[in-house]
């Protein structure tokens, strides 16, 4: 008997034991500094809490790191620990919304999972199904990946941007690893210099520590995370851990330990084989696995050329690791905009072996979402509700540009200043235009408008019924595709960039557009709409007064000769649906100029706004004179979309607003009564022989529309980040101590003949040579070797200016360059678009003082015999002279980067080389060189492109 009781008692005593290890079930801990008790009466989901400070010293003995009702719930759960777990209900899900609060319990830690423990295939006993054994976190219910769902994720239209710090930062060393599950790059930081992600969902700085990997067998399958039912090629995770933390090995078993920022890869369809990632050219060093190589810092790269810009849209959620330990210490960060890849660096990836074989297909299933939000942060400063939640994650430009929100309605434009105030504003849009009332526009924009590009078709265009309209998106194959505008009313020296297009139209033929000409209005009306490049995006450019410019054409129903079927009409039927979308792609895609024609020399401008909310007062109106004609047919596609009520789509317009004293200007009398601008590029000019040339696509001057700020306008490339010249200074250059040493052999050989021409912006001489006699450069930054072209020269108005490197900020009066292109090429033309296919030499010149009377290069006796543009001369074999005439002889030192043609196209394919040898000029020759007359019947007195940002670039002495 006595036995039974000591026995009772011992379970008694076990049971009070067990239950302190449970403390506070339901326990809402608000912060660190003080403990509550949760009231057993819950109501609502709330709790009832009160102070006890005997319950708090005991429960300091023993309790895990309090949490917040603000932290995720998913920390500190029964599963996580081991001696407690139960495998997950798969019927857990069906009853989730009404299931309680997750309960808090202490989590006991236990040892990580050993790294090859586990397994990616699905019919191994490791396998992802059975990682629980592995490891039992691995069960959790708050697992990652997961399906990201746009319909039902929570939209954050109030946030924190997020940023990240020092992306554009190089290490010191990169680390590349084939840990057997994944490629892996760890960067090794100088102090001071690890980027930092902030902001977001985020509460405190965390530190970049590694990103690696996970990708599939083909393009079809590879990302873990899906996105709206799609999986992806390729998934790639930027780990990052709190900075409270020493270290990400400390910080991942902490509940606010870590964040991954994820990214998805699609496949760039136009090039098979092109290179896109340089740092992809790395793995072939770690194709066994175990292995790993270091990325010397010469080679290094920063974050940024994996990345690009943080401008996405994402969504965010409290999360896992996706390998063993599955730690539910993660903030998931998803981007919804992927980058690209080529199938050629798909197969770099797949080349890869594990311990059982090829590795692919290194993705982790999706996991049940269970009892967690996922948000949805789009990157337009105002959004909408409902529906709209799509156009935030998938069209986040296009929802913002228009302004839409989907808690306004054309019934009752009047209280749209209620909740949006700027709808009342000063400069509100759309105006009546009375032609009489128009002012002219002042001399500063007299110069033209341009709209390149206008032709250029997209990859593909997205449509999309958003309920108040039908937008048009459009996909470049690369950003610096887009049509750009310049000129005329919009500010100097500043390029704006499409993002997309729309349309407002009526009931009836008798209203429909927005702007209206001398009171009548038109039956429809299109908007293409553009942000300022410099802004970055229309999210940032929104909130300039000079941020957007919209081109606006009004339509009118036009005769028998107008067919119905225009490409932008054809995929309405598809989108009736508010809240649809279709893609056109390949032969269905169109361009700017074939929905309005290309006709922009007759217009009104007026600074406006927005039309519809929040109606921001930061447009540029260019509103065309003159309608263009629309097909009765097309028209009625428009009418018969429905809005987010199912009604028919009609009268989307906002009535005209008070013009408040800001007339608009007229340019059609501009360009109707005088004679073309000479930079007009669909002018022709007369050179000073009286023949014919075709007017410049580009130019030297700052003011010109089509000066040196808005090439990438005319040549894309031009916008690039690896842009030529740049200002070299001298004391951050890497120096280089062990080198080949650079020679130019064939130095004294002489040409055959030498062709000198006056191209109209500078002068060229391109030597004409015998059979093996062409001078070729090898050794120093150069891997093969490459054959000398032609040289020519750049200069300016004085002797302070003309050259385009500087060196340490000064400019030199005459730079020349010596083109050479690669020899495994069989032509400059087939090089220059090569990776690798050019290498220039530049070289500074000093004016010798008092040297007017005379010269000293023998080049410069040819000069006035090459005086008007597009003149040439051959010069014959009894007066060419070698390069030792020009450069002299070698062995000086210099500077090396990558960069580019410094003339559009600015081809990105030059490896630079400037020699810090100075060579001579006399004042005599500086004015031949001056004296030579441009295109544009003026003396060309500045050639020379103005410096441009190193960016990433590193530059090296030699």
């Amino acid at each position: 008997m006595q036995l039974l009781k000591w026995h009772g008692q011992l379970i008694l005593l076990n049971f009070l034991m067990f239950m302190s290890w449970r403390p506070c079930r339901g326990l809402n801990v608000p912060n660190y500094g003080s403990t509550y008790r949760a009231n057993p009466t819950r109501r609502s989901g709330a709790f009832t809490s009160v102070r006890d400070p005997a319950y708090y010293d005991e429960y300091e003995s023993t309790r895990p790191k309090p949490l917040s009702e603000d932290q995720r719930r998913s920390k500190l759960t029964a599963i996580s620990n081991p001696d407690f777990y139960f495998p997950p209900d798969p019927e857990a899900d069906l009853a989730e919304a009404n299931e309680p609060e997750p309960v808090f319990e202490r989590q006991k830690s236990r040892e990580p999972a050993a790294a090859g423990s586990f397994s990616y295939n699905a019919k191994d006993k490791n396998g992802p199904s059975h990682w629980y054994r592995v490891d039992a976190r691995c069960g959790g219910r708050y697992q990652s990946p997961i399906l990201l769902n746009t319909s039902s994720a929570q939209l954050v239209s109030r946030k924190r941007p997020l940023r990240l710090d020092g992306q554009t930062n190089l290490p010191q060393t990169i680390l590349l690893q084939n840990d057997g599950h994944s490629a892996k790059f760890t960067y090794n930081w100088r102090n001071g210099d690890r980027p930092v992600l902030r902001g977001g969902p985020l509460k405190t700085k965390y530190l970049f520590d590694q990103f690696h990997f996970h990708w599939g067998v083909n393009s079809t399958v590879g990302s873990e995370h899906v996105y709206d039912y799609q999986r992806y090629p390729m998934e790639i995770h930027l780990v990052f851990y709190n900075g409270l933390y020493e270290s990400f090995q400390d910080a991942r078993e902490q509940v606010d330990g870590i964040a991954v920022v994820g990214l998805f890869y699609e496949i760039y369809q136009h090039s098979v084989d092109e290179q896109l990632n340089t740092w992809t050219r790395f793995l072939r060093n770690v194709v066994t696995p175990d292995s790993e190589y270091t990325i010397p810092f010469i080679d290094t790269f920063p974050l940024y050329e994996v990345i690009g810009d943080v401008e996405w849209p994402y969504f965010s959620y409290e999360g896992s690791l996706t390998t063993p330990p599955c730690l539910e210490t993660v903030t998931w960060i998803v981007a919804t905009k992927p980058l690209l890849v080529t199938e050629k660096e798909m197969r770099q990836f797949r080349r890869l072996q594990s311990p059982t074989g090829q590795m692919v297909n290194n993705y982790r299933p999706v996991q049940k979402l269970n009892h967690r939000r996922n948000f949805a942060m789009g990157s337009q400063r105002i959004v909408g509700a409902g529906y709209y939640l799509h156009c935030v994650l998938v069209f986040t430009a296009a929802c913002g540009l228009v302004g839409v929100r989907g808690d306004f309605s054309y019934e009752d434009p009047d209280r749209w200043a209620e909740t949006d105030p700027d709808c009342g504003g000063m400069r509100q849009s759309p105006i009546d235009i009375v032609r009489s009332a128009a002012t002219l526009p002042s001399l500063e924009h007299a110069a033209p408008l341009l709209l390149e590009g206008g032709s250029r078709k997209p990859v593909s265009i997205s449509v999309t019924n958003n309920g108040h309209t039908a937008q048009y998106t459009f996909t470049w194959a690369t950003t610096i595709e887009r049509p750009a505008l310049v000129g005329g009313p919009l500010p100097f020296g500043a390029p704006y960039v499409f993002e997309q297009m729309h349309f407002h139209w009526g009931a009836d033929n008798g209203r429909g557009s927005e702007h209206t000409f001398d009171g009548m209005a038109y039956p429809a009306e299109v908007h293409f709409v553009f942000f300022k490049l410099e802004y970055g995006t229309f999210e940032q450019a929104i909130n300039h007064p000079d941020g957007l410019a919209v081109l606006g054409v009004v339509y009118e129903i036009g005769g028998d000769k107008v067919k119905p079927g225009a490409k932008w009409a054809r995929p309405l039927p598809k989108i009736r649906t508010a809240g649809t979308t279709y893609t056109l792609e390949d032969g269905e895609v169109f361009s700017l100029s074939s929905v309005a024609g290309s006709d922009w020399l007759r217009y009104y401008s007026y600074a406006g706004s927005l039309t519809t909310p929040p109606c921001s007062e930061s447009v540029t109106w260019i509103v065309r004179n003159g309608a263009y004609p629309i097909a009765q047919k097309d028209l009625d596609e428009l009418r018969n979309l429905r809005d987010s009520n199912d009604q028919p789509l009609v009268d989307n317009f906002r009535p005209v607003q008070p013009l408040n004293g800001h007339y608009p200007q007229e340019y059609e009398q501009l360009w109707g009564m005088r004679t073309a601008h000479p930079n007009d590029i669909s002018n022709d000019v007369i050179d000073s022989n009286g023949g014919h040339t075709k007017a410049p696509s580009w130019s030297y001057s700052l003011r010109d529309p089509i000066g040196p700020p808005n090439w990438p306008i005319v040549a894309p490339a031009c916008g690039g980040n690896f842009q030529s010249p740049i200002n070299i200074v001298t004391s951050s250059a890497n120096v280089v101590n062990r080198k080949v040493q650079l020679e130019i052999v064939g130095l004294t050989n002489l040409p055959l003949s030498i062709s000198a021409e006056n191209e109209g912006y500078s002068v060229k001489f391109t030597p004409q040579w015998t059979f093996r006699t062409r001078p070729m450069m090898r050794g120093g930054p150069l891997k093969t070797v490459y054959f000398f072209e032609q040289m020519h020269f750049h200069w300016g108005p004085n002797s302070t200016q003309g050259s385009e490197h500087t060196l340490d900020g000064r400019r030199f009066p005459l730079e020349l360059h010596l083109v050479f292109y690669n020899g495994l090429y069989s032509s400059f033309d087939k090089a220059k678009s090569e990776v690798d296919g050019l290498a220039v030499v530049g070289f500074l010149y000093e004016v010798i003082p008092s040297s007017s009377s005379f010269s000293i290069n023998s080049w410069s006796n040819f000069l006035p015999q090459v005086r008007q543009p597009k003149s040439t001369l051959e010069i014959p074999f009894t007066r060419v002279f070698t390069l030792m005439n020009v450069i002299g002889t070698m062995g000086w030192s210099y500077y090396s980067y990558e960069g580019s043609l410094t003339t559009p196209p600015c081809l990105e394919t030059v490896n630079w080389i400037v020699s810090t040898k100075r060579l001579a000029v006399t004042e005599q020759e500086m004015n031949r060189l001056r004296s030579l007359i441009g295109t544009n019947g003026a003396p060309i007195m500045l050639n020379y492109r103005p410096t441009q940002p190193q960016n990433t670039r590193r530059v090296f002495y030699y």
